[in-house]
C-alpha cells in the first residue's frame, strides 16, 4: 500500500517525508525537525534526536530548559505560538535507524535540490540546517505536511484506505514485526516506543492472524482440505499484510492500542 502510494506522490516533499516515516517509523514532528548533521550517509544511518513542534508562548516560558534545543525566529509577528525543536519526550526515542539505500538517494536528492534553492534565494533565504524546509529555508510544519497529505489522498486515484500522517508510523511498524517474523526487541530499536510491551500490543493481534492461518494449514494437509477460502493459501507474511492493509477497523485498532500505551 505505502509502495503505490509513494508512486502516485507528485508533491517532492510530501513524498520523502511518507518515505522517510515508513522507513523510519517516524512520528510527524520527528520527521520535520530532522537536520542534515544527524544523517551519516556512509553508513546509511540517521540519528533522530530532536523534534519540530509549535508551542504557545506561554508554554515555552515553562518548558525545561535542557529539553529546549532551538526557537525559530518568528516569520510573521504577533503570533502566539512559536515553532522549535526539542528534545523527544523519552529517551528510547533518541535513537539511530538505519535506512535503505532508495531513501538514501531521496535525501542526497534533497540535499542538491537545497543547494539549488540557497543559490536563488541569496541572502534571503534562512538557512537551519533542516532537510525539510520551504524554500526560503523556514522550517515545514507539521500541519502543513497533514495537510499534503490528506489533500494528495482526495485527489489519488487509488483505492486506499483513509489515514492521517500518524498512521504511516503505524503501519511501518506493523510491517515490520510481519517481515522480521516478530522480532519486537529490533522494531522497538526502530520505533524509539519506550518498552516493548507497546509493540507487542500490536503484535498479539497480528499472532491472532498468523495462528488461524497456521490451523487452517494443519487441516488442509492433515485432512487433506482447507477450511479458509484458497485466497489465503499464500505466504503468511504477504497475506497478514493484505489482511492489516484492507482492513481499515484492524487498522484503526493497533494504532489505538499504540497510542494508548504512549499516552
Amino acid at each position: 500500500m505505502v509502495f503505490q502510494a509513494l508512486a502516485d506522490m507528485d508533491n517532492e516533499l510530501l513524498h520523502l517525508a511518507v518515505h522517510l516515516a515508513f522507513v523510519c517509523s517516524l512520528r510527524i514532528g520527528e520527521a520535520m525537525g530532522l537536520t542534515w548533521d544527524c544523517i551519516d550517509f556512509e553508513h546509511k544511518v540517521i540519528h533522530f534526536e530532536k523534534t519540530l513542534q509549535r508551542v504557545s508562548k506561554e508554554a515555552l516560558k515553562i518548558l525545561p530548559h535542557d529539553s529546549l534545543i532551538f526557537t525559530f525566529p518568528e516569520k510573521f509577528p504577533n503570533k502566539k505560538s512559536v515553532l522549535i525543536l526539542k528534545k523527544p519526550k523519552t529517551e528510547s526515542s533518541d535513537r539511530f535507524v538505519y535506512i535503505t539505500t532508495p531513501l538514501a538517494e531521496e535525501l542526497q536528492q534533497r540535499k542538491k535540490r537545497i543547494e539549488k534553492e540557497k543559490d536563488f534565494m541569496g541572502d534571503s533565504y534562512q538557512d537551519f540546517n533542516l532537510v525539510f524546509a520551504l524554500e526560503d529555508g523556514y522550517p515545514i510544519e507539521p500541519k502543513l505536511c497533514e495537510k499534503w497529505f490528506k489533500k494528495w489522498q482526495e485527489q489519488t486515484p487509488l483505492d486506499l484506505p483513509e489515514l492521517i500522517f500518524h498512521e504511516i508510523r503505524h503501519s511501518s511498524t506493523t510491517y515490520k514485526l510481519a517481515l522480521s517474523g516478530g522480532d519486537i526487541k529490533s522494531v522497538q530499536g526502530d520505533t524509539g516506543h519506550a518498552s516493548t510491551g507497546m509493540v507487542t500490543d500490536t503484535y498479539s493481534h497480528m499472532q491472532n492472524k498468523s495462528r488461524a492461518r497456521l490451523m487452517d494449514n494443519i487441516e488442509k494437509d492433515f485432512y487433506g482440505h482447507p477450511s479458509m477460502p484458497a485466497a489465503l493459501e499464500t505466504d503468511p507474511v504477504t497475506a497478514l499484510l493484505e489482511d492489516i492493509e484492507s482492513n481499515p477497523e484492524l487498522q484503526k485498532k493497533l494504532l489505538d492500542a499504540l497510542l494508548a500505551k504512549q499516552g
